[in-house]
This record gives C-alpha cells, structure tokens and sequence, in this order.
C-alpha cells in the first residue's frame, strides 16, 4: 500500500509538474505570437505610411501639369522615372505584405497546433490518472477482503483458546478426581497447555496488531484515494482552464487575422487608387502633350501662311516698284 501510494503520489507530481510546464509554454507561444503580430502590424503601418508618402508625391506631381507648356521634356523624364518608382515600390509592398501574410499565417497555425497538443497531452495524462486511482481502489478492495480473512483466522484461534482452557480445566478436574495419573504427569500436562494458552495468547496478540496496522493502512489508504481524487478534480479543472485559454487564444488569433485582411484588402484598393490615379496623369499629360503639339502646328501653319503672304506681297511691291522705274 505504502509502495503504491508513494508511486501514485510521484506520479501525479510529474503531472502537475507537466502541466506547470505546458502552461508556461502556452504562455510563452501567446506572447510570441502577439510580439510577431505586433510585428507584421508596424510593417503595414509603415507600408500605409510609404503609401501616403506616395499619394503626397502624386498629388505634388499633379501640379507639374499646369506648367507642362514650358517644361514638356522635363516632366515627360520625371513621370517616366515617377513610373518606374512606383511600379518597383508597388512590387516591393506586395511582396512584403504577402511574406508578412504568409509568416503571421504560419506562426499562428503553428502556436494553435501546439496548444491544441499539449492540451490532449493533459487529457491523457488525466485519464492515465483515473486509471491509477481505480487501480488503487481494487487493491484496496483486495487488502480489505485479506483483512476480513484474518479477522476470520482470528476468531478461530480465540474458540481454539476457548475449547484449549476448558481442556485444560477438565483434564485438571478429572486428575485431581481419579488419582490415577500421578502429580508429575499432571504439573507436566497443565504446563504444556499453559504453554499452548501462552502460544495461543500470543498468535491473538500478533493477529490483533496485524489487524490494527490493516485498519490503520485502510484509513490511510481512504484518505490518499480522497487526496487522489481531489488532485484529479484539480487536474479537471486545469484541463478546463486550458481549453478556455486555448479558445481564447484562436478566437484571438481569428480576429488578428481578419485585421490583416482586412488591412491587406485596404492596402489593395489604395494601390488600385494609387495606379488609377497615376494613369488618369498620364492621360492629362499625353492629351496635353497633344493638345500642345497640335496648337503649334496650327501656329506654324499660320506663321508659314503669314509668310508666303508676305512674300507675296513683297514681290508684288518689287514688281510695282520695277514697273514705275520703267516708265
């Protein structure tokens, strides 16, 4: 009994040492997980920041247009390398934003699996628990139905005892009655039942102090099974515990994960806004361009017009000219 409580005993204690354990792991893979959220949230931040970095360019790029009349080249080089800014800077915040996906998705997965794990770890170390506890309550089913054995043995001995006095008394009347048998043989024979009394007397005892270090064994084993199962209600309700936090946990890891979708489904629709915008620019500037182009071949035209007649009527004036020196 002694052998099987300490064992039962260090067992549950390296239970409650795991479990302590797990705990801590637990703890530690949630504060992990909100320090890399915490993480992939600064690098959107500063990916919202580049964004508006790039809408303030944009908008100051806008009002390059109304000074496209003078400055057609130059801006024709600063909206192409403009292009090219933002078609790397677009790429670039892609492939960011689908790592920092793609490492937040892993990392909470992973932190879920875990929990989920070491959760059904302390269930079976529960359940190997109440295995142990009923194994202990049919040992001491086994040791109490002993114990009644020798309670039995014990009452057969006190009536040999009995039957073993009134022998003696008997055999004591009858010797003294007859004569027959001699004093000796009489002071011998009474000795040697004296001698059984004494033996049996001292089985009773033995009996009677075995009996008691089985109660006491039985009282102690009643109260390590009540200890037994007040442990594995706490181990329940540890294991409750767990599976609260472990909902906790996915139902917060849940709600970092719409955040991120939601902040990539944002981020998404401004870079669309973004590239909308730089095409509407592109198509001012290239109308303007146009428009630009086309007004200075009407001026041409005009001026060669205004030239031929000016022509025209310089030679004319010549030719007026030559005909009254004639006359």
């Amino acid at each position: 009994v002694r052998e099987a409580r300490d064992t039962v005993v260090c067992d549950l204690q390296a239970e409650i040492d795991a479990e302590r354990d797990t705990l801590s792991d637990l703890v530690q893979d949630g504060r992990e997980c909100i320090e890399r959220q915490n993480k992939a949230h600064r690098v959107l931040v500063s990916q919202r920041e580049r964004l508006a970095g790039l809408k303030a360019d944009t908008e100051a790029s806008t009002t390059t247009v109304d000074r496209v009349e003078h400055r057609h080249n130059a801006l024709a080089g600063g909206i192409s390398r403009f292009h090219d800014q933002s078609c790397q800077a677009a790429v670039s915040i892609r492939r960011t934003v689908t790592q920092t996906a793609a490492h937040c998705k892993t990392s909470v997965l992973g932190s879920i699996a875990g929990a989920t794990a070491d959760s059904e770890a302390s269930v079976a170390h529960t359940s190997a628990a109440a295995l142990r506890c009923k194994r202990a309550e049919s040992q001491l089913a086994s040791e109490k139905a002993s114990y009644l054995t020798k309670v039995d043995e014990l009452v057969g001995l006190e009536e040999s005892h009995r039957i073993a006095v009134q022998t003696v008394s008997q055999g004591t009347a009858s010797l003294v009655g007859s004569g027959v048998v001699s004093v000796e043989q009489g002071d011998r024979r009474n000795r040697e039942l004296q001698d059984k009394v004494t033996y049996y007397e001292e089985q009773t005892a033995d009996v009677r102090s075995e009996t008691r270090s089985i109660q006491t064994a039985e009282k102690y084993s009643t109260r390590t099974l009540e200890e037994l199962k007040k442990r594995q209600d706490t181990l329940k309700g540890q294991v409750d515990k767990d599976g609260s936090r472990l909902g906790d946990l996915q139902r917060r890891c849940s709600g970092i994960r719409k955040q991120l979708n939601e902040e990539r489904r944002e981020f998404t629709r401004s870079l669309r806004e973004l590239e909308t915008h730089h095409l509407e620019i592109k198509g001012e500037v290239k109308k303007l361009i146009q428009k630009t182009r086309h007004e200075a071949k009407l001026q041409i035209a005009d001026l060669g017009g205004a030239l031929a007649r000016v022509r025209r009527e310089t030679k004319a004036k010549l030719r007026a000219g030559q005909g009254g020196a004639g006359m």
